[in-house]
This record gives C-alpha cells, sequence and structure tokens, in this order.
C-alpha cells in the first residue's frame, strides 16, 4: 500500500469532486503503472535528487526543460534574497486531520518563506492537465502547505504552478491569499 494508504489525497481532487463514492470504491484497488506513468517517476526522480546522470535521454531532456521553466517561474515569484532563504522541500507529503478522516498531497516542489510559498507540480507528458487556476489537486496543495507551514495565517501568500513543457514554457500562475485559502479549505473539508 501506498503512503497515502486509505486516505484521500490531493492527486485523485478532480475525480473525488466528480464522484463523492469513488475513493470508497477504489482505495483498495493497486495503484497500475502505464508506461507515462514509469516515465513520469523517472523524471520526478531526476527532479528531486537534481541527478539526472543515470537517466535516459528524453528523461534528462525533459527534466532539464521543468528546471529551466522553474527557475523562471522562481524569479518572477521571489526576490533574490526570498531565492536564498527560502525552504525548499521536494516530494514532500503534507497531511491534514478532518474530523475521523485523513487528507494528504505530496507536492513535488515547494518554496517557502516567510510570508509567500511557490507550489510546483510537474508534469512530464503532453495531455489534458489542468491549468493552475482550474487545478484541483493544486489547490488541495496550497491548502496542505498553507495548513502545515503557516498555521493557517491569514497574511500568506501561496502561488502555485504546473510546469508541463510539453505544452508550455509560459505556465500560468495562480495566487492564493488567506481570504482565497480560506474558501479552498472549507471546499476541500466539505469534498473529504
Amino acid at each position: 500500500m501506498s503512503e497515502r494508504g486509505r486516505h484521500t489525497h490531493a492527486s485523485n481532487a478532480e475525480a473525488d469532486l466528480l464522484c463523492a463514492g469513488r475513493h470508497l470504491l477504489s482505495r483498495d484497488l493497486p495503484d497500475t503503472d502505464d508506461e507515462g506513468a514509469k516515465f513520469g517517476t523517472q523524471v520526478h526522480g531526476a527532479l528531486a535528487s537534481e541527478d539526472d546522470s543515470g537517466a535516459s535521454v528524453p528523461v534528462k531532456d525533459i527534466a532539464e526543460s521543468c528546471r529551466k521553466i522553474a527557475d523562471k517561474v522562481i524569479r518572477q515569484v521571489f526576490s533574490e534574497e526570498e531565492i536564498l532563504t527560502a525552504k525548499i522541500r521536494k516530494e514532500y507529503r503534507y497531511w491534514m486531520d478532518i474530523g475521523p478522516y485523513r487528507h494528504s498531497g505530496q507536492v513535488d516542489e515547494n518554496h517557502i518563506t516567510p510570508g509567500k510559498a511557490l507550489v510546483i507540480e510537474w508534469k512530464s507528458l503532453a495531455g489534458d492537465i489542468a491549468t493552475s487556476p482550474r487545478n484541483l489537486q493544486l489547490r488541495d496543495q496550497a491548502v496542505l502547505t498553507w495548513i502545515n507551514e503557516y498555521d493557517a495565517t491569514p497574511d500568506i501568500e501561496i502561488v502555485t504552478v504546473v510546469v508541463q513543457p510539453l505544452v508550455t514554457h509560459s505556465p500560468e500562475l495562480c495566487v492564493y491569499d488567506g481570504d482565497a485559502l480560506d474558501q479552498a479549505h472549507a471546499e476541500l473539508v466539505l469534498r473529504v
């Protein structure tokens, strides 16, 4: 069983919203890995370790493109001082208790400063992935970051972005302030 166990998680937020019983029906099914998922896991591994020396050329190419796009986004979001002092978490799972339930989300890369965070979601393939403002997985990750890193402090800004080089090299950012995070939190609790 995966680290997230039988609990709801951010990566299924959209599907769980569309079908409330889906989670209960699918929670005991094994995770399946097709070739695309395996490729994505390799890219995520290269990005998390920053060492792609043993990776295939396609994995290296996508990882390098992801890093270039992310560097551009990081410089849009943070000052030079913030970039140097940010706490960075890679492939980090956040948890949240909601009554008797638990919800989690694994952030691909998170840059955390005292007043602002950047949540980066890596996508290694082309496909229909919702851009940041419409992506419930990222919205959940923003809430989980807010709860776990900032104790739901209202004067926080969390920026989310989907870095998907086979779709765009200029991804759309989504900025959540305290009010938006509070609303997203309430909707997440209701969904879970």
